[in-house]
């Protein structure tokens, strides 16, 4: 257990960055900011944070890269972002997983929705990567019966398919 709690300890301090790369918003439309001043060090995917003046910190990530300004898709609303606010370079755009997060809910970012400590783990993640190929999954398992004649023909369900119904 202390063995555990060490190499969490190890994950959090190997995360932390001693200089964080600023550079200002130039232009902001609708849910988009153009940041100047981190080209060259921003990439697409990577995160931002916006630092509105007088307003909550918006996150944020680099969708387009034109010259020397990188755009930035803001997750949620940019009120109160103002022409030469600062830009935040947070970096990759990855998580950190632990054996400790299974039965709690976080956000895509990895961050709890129940505000208790998350102890990151030993080895970051791309949040983004491609799907394994068709012949290296597993075989879906036996054919589930729905009890519905119309599902079972048309639409057969078998153990570990993903299934979305909508209405």
């Amino acid at each position: 257990m202390a063995q555990a709690g060490l190499e969490n300890l190890r994950a959090e301090l190997a995360a932390q960055r001693p200089v964080r790369e600023i550079g200002r918003v130039q232009a902001a439309s609708g849910n988009t900011a153009s940041v100047a001043g981190l080209a060259g060090r921003g990439r697409i995917g990577d995160l931002v944070e916006l630092v509105p003046r007088g307003h909550p910190r918006i996150a944020g990530e680099v969708v387009a890269l034109a010259g020397d300004r990188l755009t930035v898709l803001a997750e949620g609303r940019t009120d109160g972002l103002a022409v030469g606010d600062a830009a935040v370079l947070m970096g990759d755009n990855r998580i950190s997983p632990d054996d400790s997060w299974i039965g709690r809910v976080v956000d895509p970012f990895g961050r709890p929705f129940d505000d208790r400590p998350l102890m990151r783990g030993g080895t970051p993640r791309p949040l983004i990567v491609a799907p394994p190929p068709p012949v290296a999954r597993r075989l879906l398992g036996a054919r589930l019966d729905t009890g519905l004649a119309a599902f079972n023909t048309v639409l057969p369900l078998v153990r570990g398919q993903r299934v979305g119904l909508f209405a």
